[in-house]
C-alpha cells in the first residue's frame, strides 16, 4: 500500500431488497428479444441488500455509489436511510507493478 488515504462522507439514500440472479443470467441483451415474453417473479435473496450512498460535494457536485452488502454486515453497522457514513478510500499497488527507480 501506498497509504495515501481519502476520507469521504457519504449519505445512505436507499436500501432495497436484491433478488437472486440465475448464474447463467446477463445484465444486459442486445438486440433486444422480441417478441416481448413474460418474466415469472423472482426470489428475493434474504442474504444480501442493495445500499446507496450519496456524496454531496461542496462545489454543488455529487455524486451516487450503489453496492451490493451482505445482510450481516448491515445489521452490525444498524444501517438506516439517511445514515451519515465515511467511507475510507486507500490506493493499494500491485508489488509486481512497483519497481524502484535506477
Amino acid at each position: 500500500m501506498t497509504g495515501e488515504q481519502v476520507d469521504v462522507q457519504v449519505i445512505v439514500k436507499s436500501l432495497t431488497s436484491n433478488y437472486k440472479r440465475d448464474p447463467s443470467e446477463v445484465a444486459f441483451q442486445y438486440p433486444l428479444p422480441t417478441p416481448a415474453y413474460e418474466v415469472t417473479p423472482r426470489e428475493i435473496d434474504p442474504e444480501y441488500v442493495g445500499v446507496q450512498l450519496a456524496f454531496y460535494g461542496k462545489d454543488r457536485r455529487d455524486f451516487v455509489l450503489n453496492m451490493l452488502m451482505s445482510k450481516e454486515f448491515a445489521k452490525r453497522l444498524n444501517l438506516m436511510v439517511g445514515d451519515k457514513l465515511t467511507l475510507k478510500l486507500i490506493k493499494e499497488v500491485n508489488k509486481s507493478e512497483f519497481r524502484l527507480p535506477k
